[in-house]
C-alpha cells in the first residue's frame, strides 16, 4: 500500500516553518522541524536554482519524496509536524543510499524516529 505523502504546499506555511521551527544540518541537506497539535506529517522540499536545472531539481525532489514515503511506510510515526527538507548545492552527485543514510541521521537528530 502506497501512503499519499502530505505536502507544504503554501509560501505562508513555509514562512511560518522557517521563522518558528528547529533546525537541522547535515553534509548535504538541512531540516527544519516544528511541531504542532494537528495535521499528522507534512513535509516541504525546497531545492535553489544553485543546485541545478529544473531537471536536476525535480531529481533530488523525487528522491527526497521517496525516501520520506519509505520512512512512513517502515515506521509507525504518531507526531504531527512540518518538516522541510533544504537541498545544498552540491546534493545532485550524492547517491541515493547516502542520501537516504541522511535524511533518517535528521529524523533522528530531530527525535521524530
Amino acid at each position: 500500500m502506497n501512503k499519499k505523502l502530505v505536502t507544504l504546499k503554501r509560501n505562508k506555511e513555509f514562512n511560518f516553518v522557517y521563522r518558528k521551527g528547529k533546525s537541522f544540518f547535515t553534509q548535504h541537506l538541512s531540516m527544519i522541524f516544528f511541531q504542532n497539535k494537528y495535521g499528522g506529517l507534512r513535509y516541504g522540499f525546497s531545492i535553489s536554482k544553485k543546485v541545478g536545472k529544473a531537471v536536476v531539481r525535480n531529481k533530488v525532489r523525487r528522491r527526497l519524496k521517496n525516501i520520506c514515503r519509505d520512512i512512513m511506510k517502515d515506521n509507525e510515526i504518531g507526531l504531527s509536524a512540518n518538516i522541510i527538507f533544504v537541498a545544498k548545492k552540491d546534493i545532485q552527485n550524492v547517491r541515493y543510499d547516502e542520501l537516504s543514510s541522511e535524511v533518517i541521521h535528521l529524523m533522528k537528530k530531530a527525535k521524530i524516529l
